[in-house]
């Protein structure tokens, strides 16, 4: 049941295209929170909020932004392929025939 679920939410999503889940999951989703988490908890261990603050927040926002665009891409190809499996097994999968 939770592979059904997980599919039919898939369809719905890959409707939109790679390149909207690559910039909502992939920079935005990813990217821009794990960078947001990173800098804030990395300037909390360093206890210092000096006045280059600023240039190291945006330059970890820009470096995680683009890691999400792999993270997106990635888990693109992932969910396309399980997909294509699911939908292959379902229309070449074996029907009992009655025989009466």
């Amino acid at each position: 049941m939770k592979k059904k679920k997980r599919f039919e939410k898939w369809e719905k999503r890959r409707v939109k295209g790679k390149k909207n889940f690559v910039i909502y999951s992939g920079v935005l989703g990813w990217g821009v929170t794990i960078g947001v988490l990173n800098f804030i908890v990395g300037e909390m261990l360093d206890y210092r909020f000096l006045g280059e603050w600023m240039f190291r927040f945006i330059f970890k926002l820009v470096c995680f932004m683009l890691g999400g665009i792999l993270v997106g891409s990635t888990v693109w190809r992932i969910n396309e392929r399980d997909y294509n499996k699911h939908q292959y097994k379902k229309t070449h999968s074996k029907k009992s025939v009655s025989i009466t």
